[in-house]
């Protein structure tokens, strides 16, 4: 008598083995290439999506510009002949703290008459003498650099004269003796004249507005490179300027730090730029 055979479907599934669970999330299949019955198709679990740090970059490179421009303006706007009487206490840089030279001349009131008794005094230096009958008077050991000369005497206006003492160790040409005359009115104040001005000055103004301009230039690219974050375009060309930053952003040193952190966060957002 013949057996009826079920079909597949209507078996049990005594004696089986039961199929493998599915792998977590993200695991590959198992291997030896072959995915047994019930085991599910393998897919790659969704990556999250990439950071984008681009707008954090702009902020830090648009503060970095600021301050370089603050910078390239503090160069542009200073006079050096201002400073001219910090020259002379540090002149040991120069080799010129060792030189002096000698004040002379004559002091004389608004008809050309000569003043007795006016004091002349190297400010700051404990120097200072007497004019005699004739208005006459010597100051000796006067260190070069910027000094200012005051002169008084009761009932008349004190004068205050400011003035730079040359030297070849300042790219000048030194003296041995300066002759320095003046005049005084009657009444009471101050009345200041003279400058520091030299060519050691000139010339420092000269290498202060060449400083300036090239701050200027920095600060354009530095912005340039913020706009380019912000817009996320040119890659290559952000990295660039934010290198501006970092090289201009020393005169201030903070806009250097931000300049590599913003310039860490491009490289990071690499993917972001068109």
């Amino acid at each position: 008598m013949a057996r009826k055979i079920r079909p597949m479907d209507e078996v049990g599934t005594e004696g089986r083995a039961a199929p493998p669970p599915p792998p977590p999330p993200g695991m590959p299949p198992p291997p030896g290439g072959e995915i047994p019955v019930g085991y599910p198709a393998y897919t790659q679990a969704p990556q999250p999506p990439a950071k984008d740090h681009t707008r954090i970059a702009m902020i830090l490179l648009l503060i970095a510009g600021i301050m370089i421009l603050i910078s390239a303006y503090s160069m542009l706007m200073v006079d050096p002949s201002d400073y001219g009487s910090d020259i002379s206490s540090s002149l040991g840089m120069y080799g010129a703290d060792d030189e002096t030279v000698v004040l002379n001349g004559t002091v004389t009131d608004s008809a050309g008459e000569p003043i007795e008794g006016a004091r002349v005094l190297v400010s700051g230096e404990d120097l200072w003498v007497y004019t005699d009958a004739g208005g006459s008077y010597t100051l000796e050991d006067v260190p070069v650099g910027g000094q200012t000369v005051t002169v008084t005497k009761d009932n008349y206006t004190t004068i205050e004269h400011k003035i730079f003492i040359d030297s070849e160790a300042l790219g000048g040409s030194s003296v041995d003796e300066i002759e320095l005359s003046f005049t005084m009115t009657e009444g009471t104040g101050v009345k200041r004249t003279g400058s520091y001005e030299s060519e050691f000055f000139d010339l420092m103004g000269s290498v202060l507005r060449i400083c300036g301009a090239l701050l200027i230039i920095g600060a354009v690219m530095v912005f340039l490179s913020a706009a380019l974050c912000y817009l996320r375009r040119k890659y290559v060309l952000a990295m660039v300027g934010s290198i501006f930053g970092i090289i201009f952003g020393i005169s201030l040193f903070i806009g250097t730090i931000l300049s590599i952190i913003a310039i860490y966060l491009i490289y990071r957002s690499k993917h972001a730029f068109k």
